[in-house]
């Protein structure tokens, strides 16, 4: 619980630096700030990026093996879980109760994974929703390779399962429900 608290406020803290920098970008849809002062805007940006994808980078350096074994064990429980479903005649209060939660910390999880994701993608559009037209040849040049450098966004990975993500999520349920299937099957 500990890990995933930390896990959650490092993410928490990284979204808030992208929103920021997009912020930052939003200076520069006024015409007259983009004629005087895009170079140092730019220069801004690229430091402030580069500083926040070092920082996700540790992120995902220090907590892949939390975030492997968390969601490997967490397949494993909903496999087990979903075969009782298949197989058992009692009372499934409290296998249910055990999926709904193993589902929730399944999805918060992901979902942090893709709250970061999705604020490093929205720098990419809102730098090219700036008034880059009004910009010299040279800045229009730095900004065409600070938007080559946002198309690939920020993620927090981890070993097996790769970027964690929504689309985790739903990998991590359908292989459940797949090895689940191979249980019955060969067990009854």
């Amino acid at each position: 619980m500990w890990s995933d608290s930390v896990i959650m406020i490092t993410i928490m803290y990284c979204d808030a630096e992208l929103s920021t920098i997009n912020e930052y970008i939003s200076q520069l849809d006024d015409a007259e700030v983009v004629r005087k002062q895009a170079p140092i805007i730019l220069k801004s940006i690229l430091q402030l990026h580069l500083a926040i994808t070092e920082k996700a980078q540790l992120l995902t350096s220090s907590f892949w093996h939390i975030y492997f074994h968390k969601l490997f064990t967490i397949t494993l429980y909903l496999c087990t879980i979903l075969f009782i479903f298949q197989s058992a005649d009692t009372s499934l209060i409290v296998p249910v109760i055990i999926f709904m939660l193993m589902i929730a910390q399944t999805f918060i999880l992901c979902y942090f994974g893709q709250i970061i994701r999705n604020s490093s993608e929205a720098i990419s559009d809102t730098i090219y929703m700036t008034k880059w037209y009004e910009m010299s040849v040279g800045d229009q040049k730095d900004l065409l390779m600070l938007m080559r450098r946002f198309h690939y966004p920020i993620n927090v990975e981890t070993f097996g399962f790769g970027k964690i993500s929504l689309f985790t999520f739903i990998q991590i349920f359908k292989a459940a429900v797949s090895y689940a299937t191979i249980l019955y099957t060969v067990f009854l």
